[in-house]
């Protein structure tokens, strides 16, 4: 980030520290900062979802402290958490919303999951990872049929996606919804929104919500 470069992923090590310092003082921060993305993105999902039913086999990628957890239980027969940061987990498994919790990287679990899921979440996920082909390859690998993913973005008007100097990354909408197509995705809603208040500005950003064919 210091030196310009455009790294197309942050080393696994800073992440993992990073919510990890973070962890114990995150819901409270994020409250502080205006943070809606769980609820928005659950809204988002609630308006496209009318006619499917509401058990599914619901993953929560990135899911930190659960907060997204604790909204989508609505949607869940069987909801799993993945987070790389274990003291994330910890406070997510005092929700008791999950099913099951697991510490990996996404791309890595869902590289080794055999399951299908019918709905995955991704809330500022995809702003730690920068580079998203091939986390959206393994995504099209273990969505089932008609299943819905539900994310959200930092936006860039620029191509591609952008490493900004606050250390997380900003993807333009034509690049979110280029590779999407390509994986088997076809966008159901788009929707921009702030995803947080930052030295009192709005952070700009979508909200997505993908079906797979």
């Amino acid at each position: 980030m210091l030196t310009g470069d455009n790294l197309p992923s942050p080393p696994r090590e800073y992440v993992v520290d990073l919510f990890n310092a973070y962890a114990g003082r995150f819901d409270k921060h994020l409250d502080q900062l205006h943070y809606k993305v769980p609820q928005n993105l659950f809204e988002a999902v609630m308006r496209v979802n009318k006619t499917q039913p509401l058990s599914k086999r619901v993953l929560d990628l990135g899911c930190g402290t659960g907060k997204c957890g604790v909204l989508f239980k609505t949607f869940s027969a069987s909801m799993t958490g993945v987070d790389i940061a274990p003291r994330m987990l910890e406070v997510a498994r005092l929700k008791n919303v999950y099913d099951d919790l697991v510490e990996a990287d996404g791309t890595a679990f869902l590289a080794g999951s055999k399951d299908a899921y019918d709905l995955v979440i991704a809330a500022d996920v995809f702003i730690y990872v920068g580079k998203l082909e091939e986390l959206f390859g393994k995504l099209s690998s273990r969505m089932s049929q008609g299943g819905l993913l539900a994310f959200s973005t930092e936006t860039t008007e620029e191509p591609g996606f952008q490493l900004r100097s606050t250390g997380r990354y900003a993807h333009s909408d034509a690049y979110i919804d280029q590779l999407a197509r390509s994986c088997g995705f076809t966008q159901l809603s788009h929707g921009k929104t702030c995803i947080r208040m930052q030295s009192r500005e709005p952070i700009p950003g979508s909200l997505f919500v993908y079906s797979f064919a």
